[in-house]
């Protein structure tokens, strides 16, 4: 379990995009109060330098940028990341310096580049480093409520697994679709005009350029935030009925949106299209391949797989494979795509037919050398663990929705933006 949820940890794909030089401000209004959560202040200072993150990471430019509405989202976003982390302190969850520390080399990995560099590149765009590193520490803690005191809460029974696989057989020979979605609250209607004109500015943003996958990390409100906002492959049953009738109606590229879902409004990319084949399954693979000459010895065997497992040993799924490989020729990645079980070699296919999902596999012999496999996602056959998994993980993040929206309605949060002093529900 704790490998799924970490994986709900957002990572930034920075964008060449230089704001501009930021203008000195008084201490006084630097220090000003922009909110305060539950006696905790988040500052104005706190505001700008998110807001310059989000538009840093999305691609956004200062021409381009909605402020007021901008700094509207952002305001949420800061306000939920002070609950969680006031949750995660509650129950005794803390987050060191050296978890952040981790954390902020995975992101620079995933981006190709050093932990030092990754800074810089913040820092050239007068983005705060500690503004970063505060985002990754609420993210850390909220996940240790959810893998320690949410997911407990999940059960999901043998009896469950068959009603599902039952569903799945009768999809067969249906359409698919892969769908990308940013996902906004609605904790009530007084909300609704806000949140809808903050759909509408990203939908704005996104017809103007703006990268789908790094909107989606910096404001989607579902875990599905950490994969860039993708969904994977759906039919129209499992997707809220609005957002189904859009969907099937798109085009493999098409944007939709705001569309209002039961508990609120979806902004959604269709990717493609398919139809469910039966006896056609597929994984879609990710490979760690370091190169051994036929006929070496088992020292030199030993030493590949040695090699391997050390390079594997930090992967949290497929979100981060890529980045596993070292800096020599010793170790590098792939991204297999879509591949037909059929068309594995023998000896490969039932190791990955029982490789658990987001798993790496144990040192294989494959063509040239040895290699890690690990698979992302598997369709057209059925696979019992993953629909488990599948199902855990829908329960689960409507949990934490659910959750979020509790700590919300129970604290006590006053606005305080442009010298007026508003309550939350004054915010509409």
């Amino acid at each position: 379990m704790s490998r799924l949820f970490f994986r709900l940890t957002g990572f930034l794909a920075l964008a060449a995009l230089t704001l501009g030089a930021v203008q000195p401000a008084p201490a006084q209004q630097t220090l000003r109060a922009a909110a305060v959560v539950n006696d905790q202040v988040i500052s104005q200072f706190d505001v700008r330098m998110r807001m310059r993150l989000v538009m840093l990471s999305a691609g956004i430019s200062p021409q381009q940028a909605d402020r007021a509405r901008l700094r509207d989202q952002v305001m949420r976003n800061l306000i939920n990341e002070q609950l969680q982390l006031q949750a995660a302190e509650r129950f005794g969850y803390s987050v060191s310096k050296q978890e952040v520390d981790q954390a902020v080399a995975r992101v620079a990995r995933n981006n190709n580049m050093s932990a030092d560099r990754f800074l810089s590149i913040l820092r050239q765009n007068n983005v705060s480093v500690a503004t970063f590193r505060d985002q990754l520490r609420a993210n850390l803690a909220w996940q240790k409520v959810i893998r320690n005191r949410l997911a407990r809460e999940v059960s999901i029974s043998d009896e469950d697994v068959d009603d599902a696989v039952q569903r799945y057989r009768s999809l067969q020979g249906e359409r698919q679709y892969r769908v990308r979605e940013i996902f906004l609250a609605v904790d009530d209607e007084q909300e609704l005009p806000r949140v809808r004109q903050t759909a509408q500015r990203l939908m704005q943003q996104l017809r103007q350029g703006a990268d789908f996958g790094a909107l989606a990390r910096q404001f989607s409100q579902s875990p599905t935030a950490a994969d860039n906002g993708v969904l994977g492959w759906v039919t129209p049953e499992s997707l809220p009925e609005a957002v189904a009738e859009r969907v099937t109606q798109m085009q493999p590229g098409q944007l939709a949106g705001p569309v209002r879902g039961y508990s609120g409004l979806y902004i959604v990319n269709l990717m493609d299209t398919r139809v469910l084949s039966p006896g056609n399954a597929t994984v879609d693979l990710r490979q760690l391949f370091t190169p051994v000459p036929d006929g070496a010895g088992a020292d030199a065997v030993a030493a590949a797989k040695q090699r391997l497992n050390r390079l594997a040993e930090p992967a949290e799924g497929c979100s981060n494979f890529n980045a596993l490989a070292d800096d020599t020729d010793a170790a590098r990645t792939s991204d297999l795509g879509e591949v037909k079980m059929s068309a594995l070699p023998e000896d490969i296919r039932p190791k990955v037919a029982d490789l658990p999902l987001q798993t790496p596999s144990e040192p294989l012999k494959v063509a040239g050398g040895y290699a890690v496999l690990m698979v992302c996602e598997r369709s057209g056959g059925i696979d019992r663990e993953q629909i488990r998994q599948n199902l855990q993980r829908e329960r689960l993040n409507m949990l934490a929705q659910r959750y979020m929206r509790d700590l919300r309605r129970q604290a006590n949060i006053e606005i305080q933006m442009g010298g007026e002093r508003r309550n939350l529900e004054d915010t509409g």
